[in-house]
């Protein structure tokens, strides 16, 4: 009767390890990716694995979930990437579930100027002159339309036509070949 109590005592302690030695095996590691402000999920951030002894590297990518498969065998170097954001970078043993937060870096662009000249230049230094008629400009003159703003302007000359109404030549161009701005939006 003690041998058959220990067998089943033995049976049922062998069938419950082995169970729970399968879950734990079933369990997943995940690293998840986040944008450090807003928290968010970092969608198709590269991720890299090298490791240390090996030297072997694996790569994949997070899902919309912002989530990766930590399924490395060895302790690993990781680099986790995406645009827009600083490169992270850590040690990761197999089993580890880990959070990252990728840190947004900005990036500002100076400000552009486009000349016709094949080397950049200041526009104060272009080669082509530039003429501005500011506000005050137009309180002296008192000018109420285009033609009276620009009849006296050196090398433009302002034609007014009844049928086709006013046409402008700028040094012999016109049509298609000038531009006006008015306050940045094209006239």
């Amino acid at each position: 009767m003690l041998k058959r109590r220990l067998g089943i005592g033995v049976f049922w302690f062998l069938l419950v390890s082995l169970l729970t030695g399968e879950q734990s095996l079933g369990q997943q590691a995940f690293i998840t990716v986040l944008d450090q402000k807003s928290r968010e999920p970092v969608v198709f951030a590269h991720v890299c694995y090298e490791g240390l002894e090996s030297g072997k590297q694996k790569y994949s990518t997070t899902t919309p979930e912002g989530k990766v498969v930590n399924d490395v065998r060895d302790r690993s170097k990781l680099a986790i990437s995406f645009v827009g954001y600083k490169t992270f970078f850590d040690t990761i043993m197999p089993g580890q579930s880990m959070e990252v937060l990728l840190q947004p870096t900005v990036l500002n662009m100076d400000e552009v100027v486009v000349t016709a000249q094949y080397t950049p230049e200041r526009a104060d230094k272009s080669i082509y002159k530039v003429e501005v008629i500011n506000s005050r400009q137009i309180e002296l003159k008192a000018a109420t339309n285009m033609e009276d703003l620009l009849k006296d302007q050196v090398s433009m000359n302002v034609r007014q036509d009844g049928v086709l109404g006013t046409s402008l030549t700028i040094q012999g161009l016109s049509g298609e070949n000038v531009k006006f701005l008015m306050d940045g939006i094209s006239c």
